[in-house]
């Protein structure tokens, strides 16, 4: 086969793609068959006229008028094969030099034919059942050849895991050995959940249908361990796999699946865990900018009154009245009872504690980032190995940690001195018992523990495509998220009540766009908006908020308005539907909003609103009414940096230049002067005919915009130009010769 430059390979494969989803297939059997036999790949040519041809047939019969049931799904079929093609030929240009993991996975698994997977995974399923009689009957002067034993059963995961990850497509062979593993009991739970990881990977990387029909497989036959893992890597890739041809033989996989009675709820707890990702970065943000901070700096007050006898952890400090004291006080308590709030609700607290515990060579194999956290590992026979087993059957119990942090833990105790490692296991061992009451005080475990589960699994892989070494190797599925709308198997996620759930958790994060995107997608919410005090009712009012803060106002007043018929007086809406219509510069509307806000009872006396009337009458030029709204608006309280400067122009605006003199002078003196504040200030002075003042504050307006803005003297200058051209229209109305405008700014750069 002869290799293709790859951008240009890439080009023709997106024109591919874009052939067949417009359904332009004789286009794309052209170019394809082309691209194949440029590439000397006869075998992939050979495919695809075969191919060809039988999508002339049908077109034959299609032509002649002849009914044909099967014809949707032979189109699609026909379609996938032409992709499918390409894929294959992408993939093997690349296996060639690509340097990244994947591919030198691949080149190295290529280069070993005669080990298949039927062969490694026969040798792996023996070793495990005789490193597990050996655990039962070897005595400690055994430990070392145990340990030897269990190095070589985890250089075999890695080397399964890596086959199934880079294998494309997967052979009928390595697909019958996989779906003996998940149906069969002679593979441990830990390998069929790496398995499920390697297939998911495999699947993120080349569409294979049949990677989906043995996850479906693992999830129908799979422990609950297994269908965790199993159904978060189905909502990747249902998910990821729109536009292309599922087999019927996996469709009908997948209605038993759905068929089962977890399916949904499972799919609904694993889609709201993924969901819940988005909120980690922030919450990692504020553990490390706000509450690591406050700690550090309580530390020099707590070892001048306690003697420097520190306590160990923010719950111990919390038990004593005095360290409670300095918690409270330094806001520290408020801090800790908010992140232990986010982790009740699921948010993920550990990202940022751990991510700086993923060094370890243990985590340079990404089969080890999705390996279930089990305590049959090598890292457990070295040395004195009773308490780092005793460790590892403690974080066997920790509900709150991922596999992921579970290693991470488990090694860095392994790498700490002895006197720290025995300190914190009395603490990790302490806590473990209070998460073991708190679940015996629980009514239904059963939802509780699948649900932790699930949300170890989505951690694990959270973890991996941010954290790993050679993460931007791999297109993050976090990045791009979950759309359940359209995608095969992923219906039951398109519910009005799971969307509005969803919106809310997004918007309630001020994740605007995302909230958006699946409320817009709710099936008759309009209507059901339409019932006041609905949660509809109140989504769409968040709707309408969203998007106005990402600045689309036409959409936001679509909202703002449906609610405004349904609730006429709606204070909250009608202020920010009149915001909306400013930024679109429709101030007659937004007038006649605020106009009807003030008219409210409780809005009487509201300053805010005063205020907005005043802009409105400013825009349109009404200064007269402008002035009055001002005025009002200073008289009920409003904030001089908010109102003494807009009424010191509208007063200028309404030829009352002496007036409009004293007020911006006060709004100087309470807030400090800024650059505009000269401006204006040498327009008054020409409205009053004193040119020198003029001059001497056009002169300080670009002296402070040079040094407020940190410009050059050319580019405060150019600003000031463009300042008064702006202007020039309002101090014309004002009676001032605008001719003699562009002389004074030549006369005042003279003098600079």
């Amino acid at each position: 086969m002869i290799q293709m430059n790859k951008k240009i390979l890439s080009e023709v494969k997106e024109k591919i793609y874009g052939y067949v989803a417009k359904r332009r297939l004789r286009e794309a059997f052209s170019q394809a068959r082309s691209l194949a036999e440029t590439m000397m790949d006869f075998e992939s040519a050979d495919a695809l006229q075969r191919s060809e041809e039988t999508y002339r047939h049908m077109l034959h019969y299609a032509s002649t008028g002849a009914e044909d049931p099967t014809r949707a799904e032979m189109t699609a079929r026909l379609s996938d094969s032409i992709l499918s093609v390409v894929d294959i030929l992408d993939r093997k240009n690349r296996v060639a030099d690509e340097p990244s993991l994947y591919y030198n996975v691949a080149r190295f698994e290529n280069m070993r034919p005669a080990e298949s997977l039927g062969m490694l995974v026969r040798q792996y399923v023996k070793l495990a059942g005789d490193t597990s009689i050996f655990n039962l009957v070897a005595g400690s002067h055994k430990q070392e050849e145990y340990r030897n034993t269990l190095i070589e059963r985890q250089e075999l995961e890695r080397r399964i895991f890596n086959k199934v990850w880079t294998s494309h497509p997967l052979r009928p062979a390595d697909a019958a050995v996989l779906d003996e593993v998940f149906s069969g009991q002679s593979a441990p739970d830990y390998f069929k959940s790496l398995m499920v990881w390697a297939l998911t990977l495999g699947q993120l990387a080349f569409f294979d249908a049949a990677r989906i029909e043995l996850l479906l497989g693992a999830y129908t036959s799979g422990s609950q361990q297994v269908k965790a893992a199993a159904i978060v890597g189905l909502l990747l890739c249902l998910g990821d796999v729109r536009g292309r041809y599922i087999p019927r033989k996996v469709i009908n996989r997948l209605e038993a699946a759905r068929e089962t009675t977890a399916w949904h709820s499972d799919l609904e707890l694993a889609y709201k865990e993924f969901v819940r990702t988005r909120d980690t970065d922030r919450i990692t943000a504020k553990i490390r900018d706000e509450v690591v901070p406050e700690m550090m700096k309580l530390r020099p007050e707590i070892s001048r009154r306690f003697s420097g006898e520190l306590p160990v952890d923010p719950e111990e400090m919390e038990e004593n009245p005095q360290w409670q004291e300095l918690l409270e006080k330094s806001g520290v308590t408020d801090k800790l009872k908010e992140m232990s709030e986010i982790q009740e609700e699921g948010g993920d607290v550990m990202m940022g504690t751990f991510s700086h515990l993923k060094s370890f060579p243990f985590f340079h194999d990404v089969a080890n980032w999705f390996l279930p956290f089990h305590t049959d590992r090598s890292e457990l026979e070295e040395g004195d190995a009773a308490p780092m087993k005793a460790l590892a059957d403690i974080l066997m119990a920790m509900p709150m940690l991922c596999d992921s942090d579970k290693y991470s833990m488990l090694l860095s105790l392994q790498a700490a001195p002895e006197a720290q490692r025995s300190m914190l296991m009395q603490q990790i061992n302490a806590q473990a018992s209070q998460f073991a009451e708190l679940r015996s005080a629980m009514l239904n475990t059963d939802v509780t523990d699948r649900r932790d589960m699930l949300r170890k699994q989505v951690q694990n892989l959270f973890r991996f495509f941010r954290l790993y070494r050679r993460k931007g190797e791999f297109a993050n599925p976090f990045d791009r998220g979950i759309e359940p709308a359209g995608a095969v198997g992923l219906d039951s996620l398109c519910t009005p009540a799971l969307a509005a759930v969803v919106a809310e958790f997004y918007f309630s994060h001020a994740y605007w766009l995302d909230g958006l995107k699946v409320a817009r997608a709710i099936d008759g919410l309009q209507a059901a908006a339409s019932v006041p005090d609905s949660p509809e009712y109140l989504l769409m009012q968040r709707m309408g908020f969203a998007a106005m803060k990402l600045g689309l106002y036409d959409e936001a007043l679509r909202y703002f308005n449906h609610i405004l018929l349904v609730t006429p007086e709606n204070p909250w809406v009608m202020k920010n539907a009149a915001r909306c219509h400013m930024q679109l510069a429709r101030y007659d509307k937004a007038l006649e909003l605020f106009v009807a806000l003030g008219s409210l009872p409780e809005y009487a006396g509201d300053a805010s609103v005063a205020l907005f009337i005043g802009h409105c009458y400013l825009e349109n030029a009404d200064y007269d009414k402008a002035v009055k709204a001002y005025f009002k608006a200073e008289y009920l309280g409003a904030k001089p940096k908010k109102v003494l400067r807009q009424l010191s122009w509208a007063l200028l605006m309404n030829g009352d230049a002496d007036q409009s003199r004293r007020y911006l002078e006060r709004a100087m003196s309470a807030t400090g002067p800024v650059p505009n504040d000269y401006l204006n200030l040498g327009h008054i002075a020409l409205v009053r005919g004193d040119f020198k003042e003029a001059l001497d504050s056009y002169r300080r307006n670009i002296a402070t915009r040079r040094e407020a803005g940190a410009l050059t003297e050319d580019a405060a200058r150019e600003a000031f130009i463009a300042d008064v051209a702006e202007d020039t229209a309002e101090l014309g109305r004002l009676g001032i010769n605008t001719e003699l405008l562009p002389l004074l700014v030549d006369s005042l750069f003279y003098t600079l």
